[in-house]
């Protein structure tokens, strides 16, 4: 099996995840966190004037997992706290309007074939710890890796797994 890795590759492929949708979708006029953003958000985060305050635009980048923890437990705990759970909620239901979502078995997609699934047990183990070998050496030998120094301008990613959300 030859792999082949390759800077501008492996570039474009952190570039595409971490870039945000083309097309931004807008929340409903009516929708019940924007009442909640304009009560207890608006004043700072429309139009920033101290460079502490985040603009909506990157609160929006956010996972709605990271907003919870801000607003309960982090640095916007103070200003949350006269809000319901139920705000907090609406209010981060709005800041992720636009967030694309993955079904909820979105590794069923990317998962090995079923005939790719098992694990050899029969076959000598390489490493049984951190270090590799007795000695810690922490490297493995050309026939241990079944790879010899000239392989590696062989090599290509073979795969990449990114977490939906994330």
């Amino acid at each position: 099996m030859k792999l082949r890795v390759s800077t501008a590759a492996l570039a474009a492929m952190i570039g595409l995840a971490f870039a945000a949708p083309a097309v931004a979708q807008q929340a409903p006029p009516d929708h019940p966190g924007r009442g909640v953003y304009n009560k207890a958000c608006a004043t700072c985060h429309d139009n920033p004037v101290d460079a502490r305050a985040a603009t909506l635009a990157s609160i929006q980048q956010q996972a709605p997992a990271r907003l919870r923890e801000v607003l309960t437990t982090g640095v916007m705990a103070p200003m949350a706290a006269g809000l319901s759970p139920k705000e907090i909620t609406d209010l981060i239901s709005f800041l992720t309007y636009s967030q694309s979502t993955a079904p909820a078995q979105w590794y069923d997609a990317i998962a090995c074939s079923a005939d790719k699934r098992t694990v050899n047990v029969a076959a000598p183990v390489v490493s049984n710890g951190f270090g590799i070998d007795a000695k810690q050496n922490r490297m493995l030998t050309a026939k241990q890796a079944g790879l010899k120094k000239g392989d590696m301008k062989n090599l290509e990613v073979a795969w990449a797994l990114a977490f939906p959300g994330q």
